[in-house]
């Protein structure tokens, strides 16, 4: 809302919260890598980025690069879109995967939304976009 109480709509993609945690994260993007961070003292795989371990409290937590691999762990398809912004996109699914490296990630997965399905393998893929972003799509040595 403005400040005058009208609604203001978006005229363009969102852009992500950046946090000066995840800021490895985000180079990694850009360079087509999928990093997260996991515990020294643990070795438990940290997501969204910290500066301490939120399983043990460790400090000096350091990045690994994912295989990108997942499942499906849970997922909604968008039907109605929020914001005139998204009309070309609808309808688009969204949905947690849990990476091979046991941590768990909100993404958009870019399949048709007719066969998604709790348990799917998929992998992490880096389309162009204006926002660089990880988007999962259908594992290609599934089987």
């Amino acid at each position: 809302m403005s400040e005058q109480g009208e609604t203001v709509v978006a005229d363009r993609f969102p852009e992500p919260r950046r946090t000066l945690d995840a800021e490895p994260f985000w180079r990694g993007i850009a360079q087509g890598r999928l990093l997260f961070q996991r515990c020294g003292g643990c070795r438990t795989a940290v997501w969204p980025p910290r500066s301490y371990c939120p399983y043990c409290d460790a400090p000096g937590l350091s990045w690994e690069e994912s295989s990108g691999t997942a499942e499906i762990y849970s997922f909604s398809t968008v039907m109605r879109p929020p914001t005139p912004v998204w009309n070309d996109k609808a309808p688009y699914t969204v949905g947690l995967v849990r990476l091979a490296e046991g941590y768990y990630l909100f993404t958009e997965i870019d399949e048709e939304w007719q066969g998604i399905a709790i348990g799917q393998k998929v992998e992490v893929t880096f389309p162009p976009r204006d926002v660089p972003l990880p988007i999962f799509k259908y594992a290609r040595n599934e089987g």
